[in-house]
């Protein structure tokens, strides 16, 4: 019972984060920009609760606490959102927002606080789940017989509680890493008497607790500009989707008789995704192996370059696309309405499969990096790295959005290029090729700190090397 509630709790929200989109502009009237800067939001506090509840089940409380401290705001979100879509009072009144534009109210006052609300317990519970789920799952076997740990994963599942291996709190990397910088920074040593630390026999017990210390500390300083990156090289990913999302909602989605629902369009990126895991670890993988003679196929920066390469050339697509799409609206004079535009949605499968590309890549190899190149003791905290780079990218986005559409409130009666309730009337063609040059120019930067990033089997041989000569 107690891993079917906590399948329902990880898999509902995960393809709601973008979908609830269509609840923003149908129910709350909310524009375009103010629906992409709350879907930011929520995807950021999602992340970033992740990585906190990552950190603090792994120093303070138990996961399987966590999850039950924590997991209920899930429910409790989903359940203040029902409310205020069922009861008339908590939401603004009905209104076509595609047919009467500019015309219907928006949501305000206790309308927008109790949106709020719901979704900061949505993203605390969500990000909660996320991170100590496969963590708790992850506790249960050892990494000696992989083979055994498969076998014994239904039956460990099933069984419930009572057979669960509680791993208790031991302390985050985190906070030693913040130790030896408040130490530096104050340029502080500890005085310690010697001839105690020697009678009690604690002396080579502190030297290697110290020496840890400032090895997780060099790591992640040597790792910093490669996170700084990753997070410029993040920024794009959350607006290209959820705007690609919204411009979905307004072509035909039509599949013969059956009409897709907008708010499920986010299926279609989600079955990429859930197919570049296998198609990367059965398929290229092996063929790289064959081909190039690597046996590591390539390298997690690697991976990482290459699904920035991916996001550029989405946004690049997205750009032509917008045009194509503009270009039939002005056509069959369908700027001034909300009418759905007579082109169909799958004209976006193509920028929906080179984020999922990205997605799947960049994210995925910036986690494979942390664990190949961090002390054994700081690769826990890989997931929770990514994890709070990519909130801190989904958060950065709403002011980029914020940004832009001020800064291009001239002519056209001051519109800017995502003011409005429709996007027959935006400039998104514009916008989408500016994420594009910054994509690249994130990619360039990227390269730039990548190709002087020196691997730690690098930094192994090249020591192994000054000794054999200095022997010599």
């Amino acid at each position: 019972m107690f891993f079917a509630v906590l399948f329902m709790l990880r898999s509902c929200p995960s393809s709601s984060n973008f979908s609830v989109v269509a609840y923003f502009q149908g129910t709350l009237h909310l524009d375009i920009v103010t629906s992409s800067t709350v879907i930011g939001y929520l995807v950021g506090t999602v992340l970033i609760s992740a990585a906190l509840m990552n950190f603090i089940s792994d120093a303070y409380i138990k996961r399987t606490t966590a999850i039950f401290v924590f997991g209920p705001c899930v429910v409790l979100g989903y359940m203040l959102l029902a409310l205020q879509a069922h009861f008339p009072s908590l939401h603004p009144e009905t209104c076509e927002i595609k047919k009467e534009l500019n015309n219907c109210k928006p949501a305000k006052g206790w309308n927008l606080i109790l949106l709020y609300m719901s979704l900061l317990l949505f993203a605390v519970g969500e990000g909660c789940m996320r991170s100590c789920i496969p963590s708790l799952g992850g506790d249960q076997f050892s990494n000696d017989d992989p083979k055994k740990s498969q076998l014994k994963r239904l039956l460990v599942a099933a069984s419930g509680m009572p057979f669960y291996r509680m791993q208790k709190p031991i302390g985050s990397p985190l906070t030693r890493t913040l130790e030896v910088l408040v130490i530096s920074s104050k340029k502080r040593q500890a005085i310690v008497d010697v001839m105690e630390l020697q009678e009690t026999g604690r002396a080579d017990c502190i030297q290697k607790s110290g020496i840890t210390q400032v090895d997780e500390t060099k790591a992640i300083t040597r790792m910093l500009p490669i996170f700084i990156s990753c997070l410029v090289i993040y920024l794009p990913f959350t607006l290209l989707m959820t705007l690609t999302i919204q411009v979905g909602s307004t072509m035909d989605r039509g599949v013969g008789t059956i009409q897709i629902p907008s708010a499920s369009l986010i299926a279609i990126p989600t079955a990429f995704h859930v197919l570049m895991q296998p198609c990367y670890s059965q398929i290229l993988t092996p063929l790289l192996r064959t081909t190039i003679g690597h046996d590591c196929s390539i390298t997690p920066l690697q991976r990482i370059g290459a699904g920035s390469v991916c996001g550029t050339t989405a946004a690049c697509i997205a750009t032509l696309v917008e045009v194509k799409r503009m270009t039939i609206v002005e056509q069959h004079g369908l700027t001034l309405t909300g009418t759905a535009v007579p082109m169909s949605v799958f004209w976006l499968v193509i920028q929906f499969f080179l984020l999922s590309i990205m997605d799947a890549a960049s994210f995925g190899g910036l986690v494979e990096f942390i664990k190949s190149e961090a002390p054994p003791t700081m690769k826990p905290i890989a997931p929770a790295v990514q994890s709070f780079l990519a909130g801190l990218a989904a958060w950065s986005c709403c002011a980029f959005i914020q940004l832009v559409n001020r800064a291009t409130r001239h002519g056209d009666g001051g519109r800017g290029w995502l003011d409005g309730t429709s996007f027959n009337r935006t400039r998104l063609d514009h916008f989408f090729l500016l994420l594009a040059i910054f994509e690249l120019v994130a990619l360039i930067n990227y390269t730039f700190w990548a190709r002087r990033y020196t691997r730690k089997l690098q930094r192994v041989r090249t020591v192994g090397l000054d000794e054999d000569n200095s022997r010599n």
